[in-house]
């Protein structure tokens, strides 16, 4: 991994009345306005040690890109003083309105028991219409989901005090009875039944605080919780007896690709000494089934320093496009050596590994700054960072580095998973298998195979504009989108899709030469070696050099004969007299000779023309 050198995007303050103590403040990447690049949301609430007497309210803000300038564009969304707000513990997004469009909500919290207000920010696909859902306390962890599956994402608070659930309608959200303590959850279909269920961490008392419950809708404007399992407690008591640990976040993924939704619970050390050699834990829940979980930690995380923070933000990103989802973890360091930026990346056996950890850490200003990954434009993600916090000022500067792996560019074999995967090869000349799920598998430079194990026959294949569908007749695999694939590997034959590349060259110079279908056992031949380098005038020179050339078009024709020949078997035409007389010219000239006509002829757009109508699906190339 390689970050660019860091560039300055804009600064801002957090609060609004001249305050300048610390802000305790959260990064949030995601594509507001479906055009494929995110948007940077910064939220915070003042930190103690305060009173409400004392407290300053804060605002939000805004960055993204304008072309390929990222910068702060709140004014653009939350025009005058609309994004001023009172504290903001968590942020979910989610169609609440079922418009189609992204929302935002904004929890109601201080880190004390003074109310303050949560918010939802409708999309109109412009801007923001901010409303006030009245005032809440202690709204630690908000997460969205359509949990009574009407079509609109609803969001279900956890905290310390009174949590309504807010219902997602045509109106948009709508307040319900209901409260869980707790810290954080997790919202998904753990019981594998059709049906939304949430984890808990955080929620009660004692070391195994961690509970699966299933939704209950039976009283009308409530939204209530019965309790299915209790799930394996907190690491970080059991391995550092002496900590009280706070579990802050739930991630719910299927990081085995079992079709089993599973939970990596988040948490640090509460009360613990600057000088504490475990300070967090990234727990590994393996979903059993029926409501079993397995605490599979020592298996799957790889290398993670405990003495480092984990943060109230993870991200689930595909950061180096391999096609795993990987864990990217920032929280700011107050206290340099914890080193508290972290890259756990995916490995082939669902592995996590500790990666990257002082390359980020490093990058990011110690003392108050922190990190999110966002995509930005052409593909590209990018470190978003906030610069330390400035007691003189209180402004909070903001940081952008693009992310990088070289490592990728060389051949590699990627995997998906049962889901809907995207996989990029990068650089090299890749194999992508998506396996079920309907995919997007681009292979980048190089020569890049997507392999099936079916045969051909249980396969369509459809050229749209800039890609390849392939089709699974059976369903099993769905339907995957080929970008920058060259040959589609199946268990009987070989389709080659680059038709405007090496196999659509040595098929339209063997329809040219030889004024027939290629037979497939050359065709693979010649394509071989294109592959590996030689260059289409080598294999013109081949073609002319044939016992076949020379039948049809003589052993050692005249100029004018070679072309006559030549508009006859490729263009299957009579020559125009302007045509025959520029190209019969340039042979008695020298200036240009039989193997290079023969390649021009070939590749004229009269051929690719004539040509398309059979290869435009891709060439298939049996075994």
């Amino acid at each position: 991994m390689q970050l660019d050198t860091k560039t300055f995007a804009g600064k801002f303050s957090y609060y609004r009345d001249g305050s300048q103590s610390n802000a305790v403040s959260y990064l949030y990447a995601h594509d507001l306005n479906g055009d494929g690049v995110d948007e940077v949301l910064f939220v915070a609430f003042e930190t103690q040690p305060n009173t409400p007497s004392q407290y300053s309210n804060t605002s939000v803000h805004l960055f993204g890109w304008q072309g390929d300038t990222f910068q702060d564009i709140t004014q653009q969304w939350l025009p005058g003083v609309t994004n001023q707000v009172e504290g903001v513990g968590d942020v979910a997004f989610g169609d609440f309105d079922g418009d189609g469009r992204q929302d935002v909500f904004l929890s109601g919290y201080t880190d004390m028991e003074h109310p303050v207000n949560a918010y939802v920010l409708y999309n109109t696909g412009s801007g923001f219409n901010k409303v006030s859902l009245g005032l809440q306390t202690w709204q630690h962890s908000v997460r969205s989901y359509d949990i009574n599956q009407d079509g609109y994402d609803d969001v279900i608070p956890v905290g310390y005090a009174d949590m309504p659930r807010y219902m997602g309608s045509a109106q948009g959200l709508v307040k319900n009875q209901g409260f869980t303590g707790g810290s954080g959850l997790a919202l998904g279909d753990f019981l594998n039944n059709g049906k939304a269920s949430v984890v808990f961490v955080d929620a009660g008392q004692g070391l195994n605080d961690t509970y699966l419950y299933n939704f209950n809708f039976s009283t009308p404007g409530a939204v209530s919780v019965q309790l299915v399992s209790q799930l394996p407690g907190p690491r970080l008591e059991s391995v550092a007896p002496t900590a009280s640990s706070h579990d802050i976040r739930a991630v719910p993924v299927d990081f085995n690709d079992d079709g089993l939704l599973d939970v990596i619970a988040i948490g640090y050390g509460s009360g613990q000494s600057d000088t504490a050699t475990h300070r967090s834990e990234v727990q590994f829940l393996l979903n059993k089934g029926q409501g079993v979980f397995e605490d599979v930690t020592s298996t799957h995380r790889i290398g993670f320093d405990v003495a480092g923070g984990v943060g109230y933000t993870p991200q689930l990103i595909d950061i180096n496009q391999d096609g795993r989802l990987d864990l990217f973890l920032s929280m700011p360091d107050w206290l340099p050596r914890y080193n508290s930026t972290s890259l756990l990346l995916q490995q082939q056996d669902h592995t996590f590994v500790d990666s990257a950890r002082t390359l980020l850490t490093t990058s990011i200003e110690s003392g108050g700054g922190q990190g999110v990954v966002a995509q930005g434009p052409n593909n590209t993600f990018y470190l978003v960072t906030e610069g330390a916090w400035n007691h003189s000022t209180a402004m909070t500067s903001v940081y952008l580095q693009r992310i990088s792996f070289p490592e990728r560019d060389a051949s590699e074999t990627l995997a998906g998973t049962r889901y809907d995967d995207k996989l990029f090869g990068l650089g090299g000349n890749d194999t992508l298998q998506g396996h079920a799920g309907n995919d997007t598998l681009d292979g980048g430079d190089g020569i890049d195979s997507a392999t099936y194990s079916a045969s051909r026959a249980n396969y369509t294949i459809a050229k749209s504009a800039s890609s390849f569908n392939v089709t699974d007749k059976t369903g099993a695999t769905g339907v995957d989108t080929a970008v920058n694939i060259e040959r589609l590997v199946f268990s009987d034959a070989t389709v080659a899709l680059d038709i405007n590349g090496v196999a659509g060259q040595a098929y339209r110079l063997y329809q040219a030469a030889f004024n027939r279908t290629p037979d497939n056992g050359g065709l693979k031949y010649w394509i071989g070696l294109m592959d590996s380098g030689v260059p289409l005038t080598t294999v013109s020179s081949g073609f002319i050099g044939s016992a076949e050339f020379q039948k049809l078009y003589g052993a050692n024709p005249s100029n004018e004969l070679f072309v006559t020949k030549l508009y006859d078997n490729v263009l299957h035409r009579t020559p125009d007299t302007g045509g025959y007389n520029y190209w019969v010219g340039l042979l008695n000239s020298g200036a240009i000779d039989k193997v290079s006509t023969l390649v021009n002829f070939s590749e004229s757009s009269e051929n690719k023309a004539g040509v398309i109508g059979v290869i435009q699906n891709g060439i298939d190339l049996f075994y």
